[in-house]
């Protein structure tokens, strides 16, 4: 089929194209008719290619309902070529969603069939998403191994750009690990091969590691070569954060106040934290306290909010773990078996779990500098948020267990039709649980339909779409499609909205 093969070959080198040509097609043919019109091979392959043309253009995927599509397809046609690729965007897919077990059980099908492929993009890739993964578990050696792997691909094929990109992932994991004299040696392997995309945010990266090593020269002349190496995609905020805290450390409180001010206004918490915790230090080391503290316990709600987040990923990963059966095991190219590399996972993730308790409980960071007098009052501040947290956390969730156990959900789950008293019912028992949620859900959703509505209470109690289908007389891509309609409409709010959309309703 022409635009199958023409999308195919844009796919290298201009992935956007590439990407319009299978949306054209899809609105042309209408979602729900496009299985119809191709047949099972071509149906497979456009799932594939349009999967692969999203990654591509950093469109992040929250269902692996398409590549499963290509996945089955492939399999059963023992299409290795196209089976490895459906493999690895299956693997990318669970790795987006936090699922790291069903990654790296798709990642090593992936290995298995393409070690003697030759084909060194993809094996490439292969390799730095493992390590990326691994390095983000704290799996120091198996991530370095693996980048490592990746780099010899990467030379094999002259990727000027990956093997850049790799130097510095292997810089990342020394510099994680606090090696920060061989994070730069890895690091200053990186700068011949950047590209103006990446060379900015990694110069500021490196001039962070020299700053870290007190090399305060060296430091600025990266941070200088970052600003001039900026483009519009750039974040100039952590450029803004890295610079303030360099003046900061060199006494210059003047430039430092005026650059830590700038990147205070960051949408990314992480940056907007650092410089809040950065501009707490430069008050105090002018004696100013009472704004210093001022700005220590914002410095506080922020790492709050830090916590809870990382809490919640770490939580997600956990329950992967304990839900995840088992993984093929004599799959792994690696030295390691893929069982004592789940076992890794889950004391690593563990570890990170006890750590983040024990780090809100204790406030670690607060030991280390001249805040005696307050630690008491900040340390109850803290124990205060987190149980009202946990008890509001524990209090949901017991209570939508119980729901759980109730004929209204027993029927909801099971039955193909449910009546309007059964709505209202589910209405008041979501109400009940999440006081106000259909008043949310219409202010974020003005023109909402009941159908919408329902939809949200469905998605809320993690009802499947399968079953939603059943329960609207729906075929699941038709519900897929409407969920995804409704998620643009809460993506497209201000970030009130968001945030609404992140914690309070599910539609994955």
């Amino acid at each position: 089929m022409e635009e199958l093969v023409q999308a195919e070959k844009q796919m290298a080198t201009n992935p956007d194209r590439a990407l319009a040509i299978l949306k054209e097609f899809e609105e042309k043919n209408g979602d729900s008719q496009i299985s119809e019109t191709l047949s099972k091979n071509q149906y497979a392959l456009w799932c594939l290619l349009l999967t692969q043309a999203q990654d591509k253009n950093n469109i992040k995927q929250t269902s692996d309902s398409l590549i499963q599509v290509a996945v089955d397809y492939f399999e059963k046609k023992n299409d290795k070529p196209h089976l490895m690729k459906a493999y690895y965007y299956n693997a990318v897919i669970f790795h987006d969603m936090g699922d790291s077990p069903h990654a790296q059980e798709y990642y090593l099908k992936a290995l298995d069939i393409g070690k003697n492929a030759g084909d060194h993009a993809m094996l490439g890739r292969i390799y730095a998403n493992m390590g990326s993964m691994y390095n983000y578990q704290n799996l120091t050696e198996d991530a370095k191994s693996c980048q490592e792997k990746a780099l010899e691909h990467f030379l094999a094929m002259k990727d000027s750009v990956n093997i850049g990109i790799t130097w510095r992932n292997i810089g990342r994991i020394y510099s994680k690990n606090r090696k920060l004299d061989s994070a730069a040696i890895y690091y200053s392997k990186a700068i011949p091969f950047l590209s103006v995309k990446n060379c900015s945010s990694i110069y500021n990266e490196i001039g962070e590691i020299y700053k870290r090593l007190g090399q305060y020269p060296e430091a600025f002349e990266y941070i200088r070569l970052a600003f001039e190496s900026l483009t519009e995609k750039n974040d100039t905020t952590a450029l803004y954060l890295n610079l303030g805290d360099f003046y900061r450390k060199t006494g210059q409180y003047d430039s430092a106040y005026y650059y830590l001010s700038l990147s205070v206004t960051s949408s990314n918490i992480y940056t907007k934290a650092g410089a809040t915790l950065g501009l707490s230090y430069l008050e105090e080391e002018q004696q100013n306290y009472l704004t210093s503290l001022m700005l220590r316990e914002r410095y506080l709600q922020l790492q709050d909010s830090i916590k809870i987040r990382e809490q919640g990923e770490t939580l997600q990963r956990i329950q992967s773990l304990y839900n995840y059966n088992q993984i093929e095991k004599e799959h792994f190219a690696l030295e390691h078996k893929a069982n004592q590399k789940t076992l890794q996972f889950y004391i690593a993730l563990t570890i990170i779990f006890v750590l983040n308790i024990i780090f809100i409980s204790s406030f670690q960071r607060l030991k280390k500098i001249n805040w005696k007098r307050y630690e008491k009052e900040l340390r109850l501040l803290e124990q205060k948020q987190h149980e009202k947290t946990q008890e509001h956390l524990a209090k949901q969730k017991k209570m939508i267990d119980i729901f759980k156990q109730s004929l209204l959900y027993q029927k909801i789950a099971t039955q193909e039709k449910i009546n309007d008293d059964d709505w209202e019912e589910l209405q008041k028992e979501i109400e009940f649980i999440y006081p106000d949620f259909t008043a949310h859900v219409e202010k974020l959703l003005p023109n909402a339909d009941r159908i919408d509505i329902h939809l949200c209470y469905l998605a809320k109690i993690n009802i499947s779409s399968v079953q939603t289908g059943r329960l609207f007389c729906l075929g699941r891509s038709a519900i897929t499609k409407k969920k995804q309609a409704l998620y643009k409409k809460i993506s497209s709010m201000d970030g009130k909205a968001k945030d609404f959309d992140i914690f309070m309703i599910n539609f994955q």
